[in-house]
C-alpha cells in the first residue's frame, strides 16, 4: 500500500518497558514551560479525550493530585489496582528530564492542592480513563522530544508518523525500503492537525512512502 507521509518522528524513549529505559536526549523541548509539559503529560495520560470522546476538560489535571503512594485501590478497587500497576509499569519512564511518578503528589496532603488527599479521588471519569487508555498501551516520548502514547508493540526507533487521510498518528517500523504498520497512536501538539502546520510552514515536507 502507497501512503503519503507527512510527518514522522523518531521514538525515543518508551514506558511499559521490562529493561531499564535510556533516558532520552531531545534536541528540543517542544513545550517549553514546566506548566505546558504538566499539562501534555496529563493530557497524554487520559489521550486528550474524556469518557464520551469528547476533548479533555482542565479538570482532569487533578490526576496529578493522586498522592503516588497512597492506596488508590481502597478508593476504586480493581480500578485502582489497576491505575497502581500501570504507574509501577511506567517507573522508567522519563519526560521532560522527570521520573513518571514525580509528576504526582508523593504523599498525601503534600502537594499543589491542600485538599488534595480528601478531594482528589471525588471525580472518577479521568482516573477510570487513564486505566483504558494505557491499558495495553505504552507511553512514548519521540526524538524531538513530544509524547505521547503506543501500541505495546511499539520498540525504540520506530517512527511516529502523520499519514494522509488516517485520523490519529500511525507508528511504523522501517525495516528497509517499506515501512511496517504498528499500530495507532497519540502525540500531544500532534492531533487534530497541529502537525500539519510543519508542513506548511516549514521545515517538514510530504513523501510517498510503501506500507507492507
Amino acid at each position: 500500500m502507497v501512503v503519503n507521509l507527512t510527518f514522522s518522528r523518531q521514538l525515543r524513549t518508551l514506558g511499559n518497558q521490562p529493561r531499564p529505559t535510556v533516558s532520552a536526549r531531545y534536541s528540543e523541548d517542544p513545550y517549553g514551560t514546566e506548566d505546558l509539559q504538566r499539562e501534555a503529560f496529563w493530557r497524554t495520560l487520559v489521550a486528550g479525550r474524556n469518557g464520551r470522546g469528547k476533548l479533555a476538560p482542565e479538570s482532569y489535571a487533578t490526576l496529578l493530585d493522586i498522592p503516588w503512594n497512597a492506596d488508590s485501590g481502597r478508593f476504586y478497587g480493581t480500578y485502582g489496582r489497576a491505575f497502581q500497576e500501570i504507574g509501577t509499569q511506567n517507573i522508567p519512564f522519563r519526560f521532560a528530564g522527570r521520573d513518571f511518578q514525580d509528576y504526582f503528589l508523593q504523599e498525601v496532603g503534600g502537594g499543589r492542592r491542600q485538599d488534595a488527599d480528601s478531594n482528589w479521588y471525588l471525580d472518577g471519569d479521568p482516573f477510570i480513563r487513564v486505566v483504558g487508555v494505557l491499558w495495553g498501551r505504552r507511553l512514548i516520548t519521540t526524538k524531538k522530544g513530544y509524547i505521547g502514547i503506543a501500541d505495546r508493540n511499539a520498540r525504540q526507533k520506530d517512527l511516529l508518523c502523520i499519514l494522509l487521510g488516517c485520523d490519529v498518528p500511525a507508528i511504523l517500523r522501517p525495516p528497509g525500503d517499506a515501512y511496517t504498520w504498528t499500530g495507532e497512536s497519540y502525540a500531544h501538539d500532534l492531533m487534530e492537525g497541529q502537525a500539519m502546520k510543519g508542513l506548511a510552514d516549514g521545515p517538514d515536507t510530504s513523501q510517498d512512502i510503501v506500507i507492507l
